[in-house]
């Protein structure tokens, strides 16, 4: 069976075998065949017998001696799992992205840092696929005509092209980068013009489809395969500090409905709620500290952090932002000087993800989260540079600007 392949396994509940591989992979232990059976809704577990041998055969899975099915130590199958763990995550339809239609999309617009008609051929950029994409938050729409875009960067499309073996083409790497300030001119304000190039060209694109109604997440079976995975694999999975990081979003979105400004009580009730699993307390840290994998981030040191805070705050309280761009300056400033403050022993990303959300939702911005698909790469222009660098920041901010705007053009587009 091809990679591509995405074939009812079991006709009744359309079992796929990369239903198979998430039910198995997901749980450390294992799973025998007749739980296998029972949490995918399956009645007669032999009908399973079939397509697990095929992933045998691929060595992504083994039965084990005690009849458990279980992840193989194949390298590749350890990356498929991470995959497929993410798409769970963050509700992806992963059979969707191994469709013939997808794949061969995917092998012309992954190779290179933006795409266009000269790259991707009009009959492989179907509406629905690009609705998909968009409405998962993986890819950027530049404009429509002619079709111009670019791939996220974001660890389920890299590690499904990976698995399929899908690479990306150093030569597409020296076009010019394309100008995000130049793209973002005046979008926002041509979604409520009748008579907008943009919306028009969207509207060409789509030809009249309506996608209003269609599930873009996951499928019966990918939401019954989460609900139990999630339980039992706990290096993946941790709805308890989920459970706690939405507290203080709610604290946050309460004190943004009183148009409450940042303040340094309000940063230290949201590190409070965020971490109340935990025993880190919301006092400031009395030590120096060193971030992972990067031994050139400099933090404040202990003694600077209740002035450097105090700061923060002071300058957001007088900011007076007069548009997206001078909005998203601040945004970066602010954060990237959160993160370098550093105040707590932990949960400072967590903590700095919440005080960037009052800051957007003060400034009227349309969007107050980071989507799942851009947190790699917000991690790696905030803690992971050299050399701290705001404008790298505000550039993917602009791009999560860009991906909101892409959002809300499909919904006028679709009506």
């Amino acid at each position: 069976m091809s990679f591509a392949a995405s074939s009812d396994l079991h006709k009744k509940n359309s079992i796929t075998r990369w239903d198979l591989f998430a039910c198995v992979a997901g749980r450390p232990e294992g799973i025998a065949l007749t739980r296998l059976a029972h949490v995918l809704h399956v009645e007669r577990e032999r009908s399973l017998i079939v397509p697990l041998g095929e992933l045998e055969d691929e060595e992504l899975i083994v039965c084990d001696s005690r009849d458990h099915y279980i992840l193989s130590s194949k390298e590749a199958a350890k990356k498929l799992r991470y995959t497929i763990a993410y798409a769970l995550a963050y509700d992806y339809d992963y059979n969707a992205y191994f469709s013939e239609d997808m794949v061969a999309f995917l092998k012309k617009a992954y190779r290179s840092d933006h795409f266009s008609t000269g790259d991707v051929s009009e009959k492989l950029m179907k509406p629905e696929l690009i609705t998909r994409l968009v409405h998962n938050d993986l890819l950027l729409i530049y404009k429509y005509e002619p079709f111009t875009g670019r791939i996220v960067e974001n660890p389920f499309l890299d590690g499904l092209c990976d698995y399929l073996k899908i690479k990306r083409a150093k030569a597409f790497f020296f076009r010019k980068k394309i100008s995000m300030g130049s793209v973002l001119e005046g979008r926002r304000e041509q979604l409520d013009s009748s008579d907008s190039q943009n919306l028009s060209a969207a509207r060409k694109f789509f030809s009249g489809r309506n996608f209003k109604n269609v599930n873009w997440g996951l499928t019966d079976n990918g939401k019954y395969i989460k609900e139990s995975v999630e339980r039992e694999d706990s290096e993946l999975f941790d709805p308890e500090s989920s459970a706690c990081f939405q507290k203080a979003w709610n604290a946050m979105q309460a004190n943004v409905s009183r148009s409450s400004k940042l303040s340094v009580d309000a940063i230290k009730l949201y590190h409070k709620l965020t971490m109340a699993n935990t025993d880190i307390p919301s006092t400031y840290r009395d030590h120096d500290v060193m971030i992972g994998n990067n031994p050139n981030f400099k933090a404040a040191v202990p003694s600077e952090i209740p002035y450097k805070l105090s700061n923060l705050v002071n300058y957001l309280a007088a900011a007076s932002p007069s548009d997206f761009e001078s909005v998203l300056d601040v945004c970066a400033y602010a954060y990237n000087e959160f993160i370098h403050i550093h105040p707590f022993s932990d949960g400072n990303s967590r903590t700095a993800r919440i005080v960037l959300a009052h800051i957007l939702n003060l400034f009227h911005m349309p969007f107050e989260k980071i989507p799942h698909s851009f947190e790699v790469r917000f991690l790696i222009v905030t803690k992971g540079l050299k050399t701290r660098d705001d404008n790298e920041l505000k550039y993917v901010l602009e791009e999560i600007y860009l991906n909101c705007m892409n959002r809300l053009e499909l919904e006028k587009v679709m009506g």
